[in-house]
């Protein structure tokens, strides 16, 4: 094996390796928001529900995010209806502000007058900025956008996949020995990246 076809190697093995962690954390966004949805509607639950959600939303803009990994570009969200971009920056901005810079509820609430109109008077009330738990269609619309996005991952995944085989079809000896970050079983399956 050559040196470019060995490079040309670890980039298709890396590539897998990131969007396959990408795809775990979009797995999480669908089972909370799913959780959201399905609970929504209980008062019990609200803490739990508020709690899932922000989880939801961090897990969602940690594929987005820089890191040892590549992160997710827009191209993943761009050819969605509406505006796709908007509600991406929406959900960054509101986790960048209210949750992973979280100041305590004074930066997290507004004031506002409530007219009571049982007795006329006017009472002062704090509003909590968790709008878009005040619609089940935040919850359903970012569940939706991460199931996209790992559709989209697992096409490319499956495409890469292929790739990886073919290589080791070429070299079984090297690859079967886990060489390059990935095992192989005697079928030529990937079974684990490493």
């Amino acid at each position: 094996m050559t040196e470019k076809e060995e490079k040309k190697l670890r980039k298709i093995v890396d590539n897998y390796k990131w969007k396959s962690s990408h795809v775990v954390d979009l797995e999480k966004v669908v089972e909370y928001c799913n959780f959201v949805a399905d609970n929504y509607e209980s008062p019990d639950l609200q803490h739990i529900i508020s709690g899932v959600f922000k989880y939801a939303i961090i897990s969602y803009i940690k594929s987005f995010t820089p890191s040892k990994r590549t992160p997710l570009t827009m191209k993943y969200i761009a050819d969605l209806p509406g505006e796709p971009i908007k509600v991406h920056e929406y959900y960054k901005k509101f986790r960048d502000q209210s949750i992973a810079h979280f100041e305590g509820i004074y930066d997290t609430a507004q004031l506002g007058i409530e007219h009571n109109e049982d007795n006329g008077e006017e009472q002062l009330i704090v509003l909590n900025l968790w709008k878009h738990l005040e619609d089940k269609k935040y919850v359903i619309q970012l569940r939706d956008i991460a199931q996209h996005i790992m559709n989209k991952l697992n096409n490319e995944l499956l495409q890469e996949h292929a790739k990886i085989l073919q290589i080791v079809k070429t070299y079984p000896d090297l690859f079967m020995q886990g060489e390059m970050g990935c095992r192989f079983n005697e079928r030529n399956e990937i079974i684990d990246l490493e």
